[in-house]
């Protein structure tokens, strides 16, 4: 899958607007007017940029991940040893997730019913990224002698897998809804992870 597009100012006011509707009456009930109508924009203009529901909702989860994948590289180029850029990536790929879904985290259910299928093919290129980019990291630390020497992506690919437990779909609403408790869990993991493969 090629990386989603840049988006216009519009096509933003647009999505921030679809996450409002959802958030209020999840993506069943939620229609392209109520989209239009809360972005400030004609009905015309929300299809100019997405086909239907399912392509906003998708559009919607595009730009979170966007997002997640911009602040993993932040935390990947800093000048911090090895270990604790990959600590850091690992609670950010999951933090940010949980931040960016905080408003609609009533209706992520209902939303994931819809979409499940077209969001599924999409996952596995959002986490082939993201351990990509983990694996990097995990060879600078083994260049630097911090972590053993275990096949990189392998070893990312198990970090994504481990952690994809706390991504807003894997959680209950009530999880969701504790978000103080749940970084302490994303930490910990993140912690338990990065130890295990040092040297």
């Amino acid at each position: 899958m090629a990386a989603a597009p840049e988006l216009a100012p519009t096509a933003d006011a647009i999505l921030d607007a679809a996450d409002r509707v959802i958030g209020r009456h999840g993506l069943r009930k939620a229609t392209m007017d109520d989209v239009a109508a809360e972005a400030g924009v004609s009905r015309r203009t929300v299809y100019d940029y997405f086909a239907n529901k399912q392509d906003l909702a998708l559009a919607s989860i595009d730009r979170v991940v966007k997002r997640a994948h911009a602040r993993i590289s932040v935390e990947a180029d800093s000048a911090e040893p090895a270990a604790e850029r990959l600590y850091r990536m690992l609670v950010a790929r999951v933090k940010v997730r949980i931040e960016s879904v905080r408003d609609i985290s009533q209706s992520l259910d209902s939303m994931f019913s819809v979409i499940r299928a077209a969001y599924m093919q999409r996952r596995k290129q959002y986490f082939e990224e993201e351990a990509a980019m983990l694996a990097e990291v995990i060879k600078d630390g083994q260049a630097a002698g911090t972590f053993a020497r275990l096949d990189p992506l392998e070893t990312a690919r198990l970090f994504v897998e481990a952690t994809n437990a706390y991504l807003p779909y894997s959680l209950s609403l009530e999880e969701l809804q504790s978000p103080g408790n749940l970084e302490d869990r994303v930490t910990k993991m993140a912690t338990i992870l990065v130890a295990g493969i040092l040297r």
